[in-house]
């Protein structure tokens, strides 16, 4: 179920930032949960990779995107297989 508001109460000696990092982790956990456990036909290899690059860019997070066959084949042979 996907999360759809929050409320945060703290301390007043608590920062700002907590709300930030709260969203953060949510966003995380989320990310990783389609990652982790989609659906094979809804979250294909070419769909993930787009989902991470999106997810990722906002957050000046540089994702390189292997899809050259010849060369996953020859530097990583078992994910080839």
């Amino acid at each position: 179920r996907r999360l759809s508001s929050l409320t945060l109460t703290s301390s007043p000696s608590c920062g700002p930032w907590q709300a930030g990092s709260t969203q953060a982790i949510e966003e995380g956990r989320e990310l990783a949960r389609d990652i982790g456990s989609a659906d094979p036909e809804r979250m294909t290899p070419v769909r993930l990779a787009e989902i991470v690059a999106a997810q990722c860019r906002p957050a000046g997070i540089a994702v390189e995107i292997l899809d050259d066959v010849n060369l996953i084949r020859r530097d990583y042979p078992l994910l080839h297989a």
